[in-house]
């Protein structure tokens, strides 16, 4: 019995003798060189190998090499840790065990990160010709969480503003880049995730400005690192439509060694989160309903539930990364605002071979989303409570709350990239993708309250759905040539090409009168009121070249430009090509700078981009369908221009970075930017018999500049503590130079938001009450007398803002962190006071209202005067300023200069106790805390200035038209790998 049982010992054993015998080990650790602590996960890598390990909770790391590399040579054993240098170290293959340490430095201005400076372009921040931003998610996620994909963006990036539609749950965003780029197209960034051109749109049926971001299905869990080209100069690379700046969104992925310590090759993580939206801002007193019905009505409060699982890791050749989240977020009214988000997630990195590596990328997402009718609605509650008197006179609290709105989405990003490297030093990739997405909206007036909704029907339900499809394929080759001509000079030159294609249906449907309170599906109307459905196919490509020069890592120069075809450009015009080149140079390289400099770079860098034409502007002649008193007919839906072409953006940046006393971070840039060839619409030749049409014509320009900064110091910095400061200042300014014919261009509908030559974009232009008007006969007010003229407001854009931000780390386990916003020459234009003006329900003008005989309401000690009296004269000279009947809406044009606390966290890390008390944990890593956003709010405007009632439309950026402010949340979570 025991001869068998050790000969089975023997054979299970063997491999391992055998696998033992053919490699040999690379081991050490990895610590902080100033603090000695240890860094876990730091990465090493053997080169040119592809063998490497990364630290366990100790710091250490080790991984097999088999024998058969190993012939005496030289190779480069690299250690590298987010927010750390580099440390390479030569060391020989001759088959004996190596042990190496390494101590890396803090990167304080994160010199050696590795950012894209084009579509087919990488280098590290040292050397960049522009300023490139990155967003580490990872870490922030480690940190606190995230409701949606906006919140990462919001105060993290000089030059980059994020406005959110709404504050109730689901609601969309928009993007201010630097000076907003040229009049066209909807001022939105291209975004990509993991190489797929995302199909960026706002979603929704009736509902205003609370439109669904189709960003909004991403989980944040998922990102690895956000990446933002702020404008043509940056982005020149990625042709037509870039001009407003490109969002590269990189996911996650697999671990090719060891995933959190030595021997083990995977890591799962479990995140639970536990929230609480809040009413943040309550509406002011000023509001006759404010507290007896608005602010009641938002005080509910609503629950978050998140559950978050995740596995990453990897063996021999291939790597991988999976993700599934459930999400349940309520708003202040539970029972209609809601989300239920599922997120599912499939990351693969396969290397075959040594010069071939695959990537593919897969998420689904399917989500419901229910959301009440505010914002541009009377069916909404802020109208029917805050700018009513009594509250819900004109629909009850229980007939708003059976209104239905329900959105359900479903969305799948996919993508596929291969890199081959067949000789030497040329290296070919290949990638394609798609985004994939369905979204309904499903929107229902119930039967049962009768006609209370409207006196012409009782019931409706409208269906809207739209399906979408973006494919995006890419291919390029690059070569580089090492010591061109003369030593230290490095030449690389890459070519390739791009293709989008964006297809796009949309149906939708109104049917009303049910027969039934029951039955109310779409077959049950008994009238059709609306139906209608749209197709569209785009097609867009491009080839491009980039080459780089660089001399002793010290002179940098970039030369690139892109040729654009696109169906949208007119059949006559030729396709449009865009130039760029970039220079940059390391003078911290010379023996100029005291010793305290470990970087000096300045840069400067010239770009050219634009905006395609709508999709009809290139066509002759469209035609469409009209219905009327007569029936069905046939007319004119557009007419368009043969030779039009993309808007054309060129932008200019120069700015410097430097990094000193291993503490200090300062990266500066002026920018100047200017838009020729906009196309604006013109009235269509009276020769040509076509009516009053308009054509569109590249007539329109306008120019902006402004300039960017961000310090960041770090003061102290031991084993137990370490303090962060991050400060960014931002200033724009932009100016409309020409507009053709057009004395002016209005933006979205109510608004008086527009655009003029010799004025920024979107300024606010409206006439102004001056002096009453009298009745001849009774002498009562009857009116205001305007100014002759529109008079300059302000803008909805503030031409100064920044964030201030810290993360302390202290007890060497605890993390406080915090970040404030604000914003400066700010305006707000307030539909909101001007409804409860009219409504009679402001209490500032009410007693004016009263003595001027306009209101039957009545207040202690208030009584209506005699008209013609010098008092009622007075009376009516204060309130003219006020008179929302007057003509115009400039008198409601607030100042709204902000400060805010947006978010608040503190947290601690438990890894270190168990490794004191638990030596053979389960866990690697725990960690807990609680995260607080929108903590504080204070504004000039007397309500919330941080609204976008048109959600992704620029023309109605700051406009408050029943907005729902943002709320407090409230987030406790807990996070352990094991």
């Amino acid at each position: 019995m025991r001869k068998p049982l050790l000969s089975l010992i023997f054979l299970v054993l063997l491999p391992g003798f055998i696998l033992a015998q053919s490699t040999f080990k690379v081991k050490g650790k990895v610590t902080d060189a100033k603090t000695g602590e240890a860094l876990i996960g730091a990465n090493v890598v053997l080169k040119p190998s592809n063998y490497g390990g990364v630290t366990d909770i100790n710091g250490d790391y080790s991984f097999d090499v088999p024998n058969s590399i190993a012939n005496g040579q030289t190779a480069e054993l690299t250690a590298s840790y987010i927010n750390y240098k580099k440390s390479t170290i030569r060391v020989v293959l001759n088959g004996s065990n190596i042990t190496q340490n390494f101590t890396l430095e803090e990167d304080v201005f994160q010199t050696e990160e590795v950012v894209v400076t084009g579509i087919a372009s990488k280098t590290s921040k040292s050397v960049s010709d522009v300023a490139v931003t990155r967003i580490p998610v990872a870490e922030l996620t480690e940190k606190q969480n995230f409701q949606s994909v906006s919140q990462l963006f919001v105060g993290k990036i000089p030059g980059v503003k994020v406005s959110l539609a709404s504050g109730n749950v689901g609601s969309g965003w928009s993007f201010f880049i630097r000076d907003g780029g040229g009049i066209n197209g909807n001022g939105q960034p291209l975004i990509y995730i993991d190489g797929v051109r995302l199909d960026n749109f706002n979603f929704g049926y009736n509902t205003g400005g609370q439109l669904l971001s189709s960003l909004s299905n991403l989980n944040p869990n998922d990102i690895e690192n956000i990446e933002i080209l702020k404008g043509p100069a940056a982005a020149s690379t990625y042709g037509t439509n870039a001009s407003n700046g490109v969002v590269l969104i990189t996911t996650k992925s697999g671990k090719g060694a060891a995933a959190m310590g030595i021997g083990k090759n995977y890591s799962i993580g479990y995140q639970f989160n536990y929230g609480v939206n809040s009413q943040v801002f309550k509406y002011p007193s000023t509001f006759s309903n404010a507290d007896t019905a608005t602010n009641p009505l938002f005080a509910n409060n609503g629950y978050i539930r998140e559950h978050s699982l995740s596995i990453r890791g990897g063996t021999g050749i291939i790597s991988y990364f999976a993700s599934i989240q459930n999400r349940f977020e309520s708003g202040l009214i539970p029972e209609q605002n809601w989300m239920n988000r599922n997120n599912l997630r499939l990351n693969l990195n396969i290397v075959p071979a040594e010069n071939l590596s695959l990537k593919f990328s897969s998420a689904y997402s399917f989500s419901k989303i229910r959301r009440p009718i505010n914002d541009n609605s009377v069916f909404g509650w802020l109208l029917n409570t805050l700018s009513y008197f009594p509250a819900y006179s004109r629909l009850k609290a229980e007939e708003i709350m059976a209104i239905s709105d329900l959105l359900n989405t479903t969305q799948f990003v996919g993508s596929f990239s291969a890199t081959w490297k067949p000789i030497g030093d040329l290296e070919i990739n290949v990638g394609a993708g798609i985004d994939n997405s369905f979204m309904q909206d499903q929107y229902k007036i119930p039967v049962t309250y009768g006609n209370r909704y409207s006196t012409s029907y009782i019931g409706s339900y409208s269906d809207f759905s739209r399906n979408g499809d973006n494919f995006t394929y890419d291919a390029n080759a690059r070569y580089s040539f090492k010591d061109l001509f003369f030593p230290n000079l490095n030449f690389s030159t890459v070519i390739g090409t791009q293709i989008i294609e964006r297809r796009n249906w949309s149906r939708n449907i109104t049917v009303q009168n049910f027969l039934h309170p029951d039955v109310t599906n779409l077959g049950a109307g008994k009238d059709v009121t609306t139906k209608n459905d749209a197709a569209s196919n785009n097609k867009q490509a491009g080839i491009f070249t980039e080459n780089t020069f660089s001399y002793e890592d010290t002179y940098n120069l970039k030369l690139a430009f892109r040729r654009d075809y696109a169906t949208a450009i007119g059949f006559e015009a030729p396709a449009i090509t865009y130039p760029s080149v970039g220079l940059s140079v390391r003078i911290d390289k010379f023996d100029l700078l005291p010793n305290d400099f470990n970087l000096f770079k300045v840069r400067a860098a010239y770009g050219e981009s634009g905006q395609l034409p709508g999709a009809d502007d290139g066509l002759p002649l469209m035609y469409s369908a009209y219905s009327g008193g007569t029936g069905l007919g046939y007319g004119f839906r557009s007419i368009g221009n043969v030779s039009i072409e993309p808007e054309r953006v060129k932008s200019f940046e120069i700015g410097f970075d430097t990094e000193f006393m291993r503490m200090f971070a300062l990266e500066f840039t002026y920018y100047n930017s200017t838009a020729s060839n906009s196309i604006v619409n013109a009235s269509a030749a009276q020769s040509s018999g076509l009516g009053a049409y308009s054509v569109p014509v590249n007539v329109g320009g306008v120019e902006g500049h402004g300039f960017e900064g961000s310090l960041r110091f770090n003061p102290i910095r031991t084993a137990d503590y370490d303090l962060n400061f991050t400060l960014n200042w931002s200033y724009q300014t932009n100016k409309v130079t020409n507009l053709g014919e057009a004395a002016q261009i209005t933006g979205a509908s109510q608004t008086i938001a527009i655009l003029k030559v010799g004025s920024p974009k979107w300024e606010f232009w409206d006439y102004l009450p001056t002096t009453p008007k009298f009745n001849a006969t009774t002498l009562k007010y009857a009116g205001a007398n305007l100014t002759s003229e529109k008079v300059d407001l302000g803008n909805p854009f503030p031409d100064h803002s920044g964030t201030f931000s810290f993360d302390f780390r202290f007890m060497k386990n605890f993390t406080l962190s915090a970040l404030m916003e604000w914003g400066l020459n700010v305006k707000v234009w307030s539909y909101s006071v001007r409804r409860a003006v009219a409504a009679y329900c402001y209490e500032p003008v009410l007693p004016m209202q009263i003595k001027l005989g306009l209101t039957t309401r009545t207040l202690p000690g208030v009584s209506a005067l005699t008209p013609g009296t010098q008092e009622y004269i007075d009376v009516a000279n204060e309130y003219v300023k006020y008179d929302p009947s007057a003509g115009s809406y400039g008198n409601f044009v607030f100042d709204a200069d902000y400060f805010y606390i947006r978010e608040l966290t503190l947290a601690y890390n438990f890894t270190d106790l168990m490794k004191e008390y638990m030596p053979t944990s389960l866990f690697s890593e725990l960690n807990a805390g609680l995260s607080v956003r929108n903590v504080f709010k204070s504004s000039k405007y007397e309500m919330d200035p941080d609204v976008n009632t048109n959600g992704g439309t620029v023309g109605g950026v700051g406009t408050d038209f029943a907005t729902l402010p943002q709320p407090r949340t409230v987030n406790f979570w807990i996070r352990f790998n094991f």
